[in-house]
């Protein structure tokens, strides 16, 4: 109640841990802004469970409401293992869940390949826990990144829709060069090379 009454938050964010105390489901739900729901340790049913709580304890049109939900796929192990994370999960909430957006609560100490296969899954939110540099004592130390290292995952997320294209065949304009000077007329193979030609007149 604080952080919507008195500071005022344009979202909340679930933490996985409540994703099915459905009292703060409900609050949430009916305070009309929009919800960020971690899914760390749920089944898919449960997921589907929360969010028809949210659903239906927000008093709004259903899928008008789901427009207004960012689900996280999470792994609620500290740190997690890369090989652990089963990002194809981002893939099945794109495809199974009617939400607003679907993202990735990261608790990998990955700055580049797993941020990055998660957008390349679809994500379009990245949850990353952050430290001081140095820091070694704070609760989420053992999974968190620095702000050196956070940039550089900013950096190769941002890169990565732009390194994936948008799936049009196309040549691109550093490529028309080589169209002009690598290309062969169809009839090339019946000209006489010079080796050829030298050893007609031989």
């Amino acid at each position: 109640m604080f952080l919507v009454e008195d500071v005022g938050v344009h979202a909340l964010k679930i933490a996985s841990g409540d994703l099915t105390f459905t009292p703060l489901l409900t609050y949430a739900a009916r305070t009309g802004i929009p919800l960020i729901l971690s899914t760390g340790g749920a089944t898919e049913i449960e997921v589907c469970e929360a969010l028809a709580i949210i659903n239906q304890r927000s008093g709004r049109n259903t899928s008008a409401f789901c427009d207004q939900v960012a689900l996280l796929h999470c792994r609620s192990i500290y740190p997690c293992a890369d090989i652990w994370t089963n990002l194809r999960v981002i893939q099945c909430f794109q495809k199974n869940m009617r939400v607003g957006a679907v993202g990735w609560s990261d608790h990998t100490v990955s700055t580049d390949l797993v941020p990055a296969l998660a957008v390349a899954m679809g994500a379009t939110v990245i949850e990353k826990h952050l430290c001081l540099e140095g820091d070694i004592m704070s609760v989420d130390a053992s999974h968190s990144l620095s702000p050196r290292h956070f940039a550089a995952m900013v950096r190769t997320v941002r890169a990565v829709p732009c390194i994936l294209g948008n799936g049009e065949k196309q040549p691109h304009r550093a490529e028309l060069h080589d169209r002009l000077w690598a290309r062969r007329s169809p009839t090339d193979w019946l000209r006489p090379t010079d080796e050829a030609r030298a050893g007609r007149w031989a």
